[in-house]
């Protein structure tokens, strides 16, 4: 080190090294100079658990605490760096009857409904698309560099993935609303394309208001009937 960059010691750097008991650390490694001499005295610090609790924290900033998808705060950075990208697709999604789940069978019951919403859409999209809660029960999927047809074929396997979670699962059904849009001429920012998805989701969630709450409340009504002893 002292041949190729005579002034690049003293210095810290991190690795990581696997030990003889063949676990990976992370370690920090401090160089200094001998006081008069070409000599190098080396520290090495296991930094291990700080690294853990800095991925932990990081983690914890960038998503939500009971999905686990990206939260708002990772999502308006996401939205910032799409600022370069030429085309976008967003799908807005909203869980209908959380609430009456929430008042008739408590709130676990509602988050567990939430949980499973997430698992189905994390599932349902790919690696470089993003998956946020952004707020009680909507979701939000950003389709980076997607067509009108990406976009739609995508909200065709959320539809086919609820159908199938509500044939395995007999419990409180999962219903969602889901409206979409795409980047164009008159829609070229964030705010514009959420406003569109979300005025159609909304348009679906009114359009279907009757069947959804008497589909939740048969449902609800049936998991509530007292058992036969």
């Amino acid at each position: 080190l002292l041949q190729i960059a005579p002034h690049a010691v003293p210095r810290h750097i991190e690795l990581c090294i696997i030990d003889r008991l063949g676990q990976t650390k992370e370690v920090l490694m401090n160089l200094t100079l001998i006081p008069g001499t070409q000599s190098t005295v080396a520290s090495i610090i296991d930094i291990s658990e700080r690294k853990r609790a800095e991925e932990q924290l990081k983690f914890l900033s960038h998503h939500d605490q009971l999905t686990g998808l990206y939260n708002r705060t990772f999502l308006n950075q996401e939205i910032q760096r799409l600022k370069r990208k030429n085309i976008t697709g967003i799908i807005v999604c909203d869980v209908d009857g959380l609430k009456m789940v929430n008042d008739t069978m408590g709130h676990k019951a509602g988050d567990e409904l939430l949980k499973a919403v997430a698992r189905l859409l994390r599932d349902s999209f790919r690696q470089g698309d993003t998956v946020a809660r952004i707020g009680g029960d909507e979701f939000l999927i950003i389709m980076p560099e997607s067509d009108q047809a990406a976009v739609e074929d995508a909200g065709r396997r959320i539809r086919q993935a609820v159908a199938e979670y509500n044939r395995q699962n007999q419990g409180v059904p999962l219903m969602l609303s889901i409206g979409f849009a795409v980047s164009n001429e008159q829609r070229n920012t964030f705010t514009d394309l959420f406003k569109e998805a979300d005025r159609r989701m909304y348009e679906e969630k009114l359009h279907h208001r009757e069947e959804i709450h008497k589909k939740m409340q048969e449902a609800l009504g049936k998991l509530n009937q007292p058992k036969e002893i």
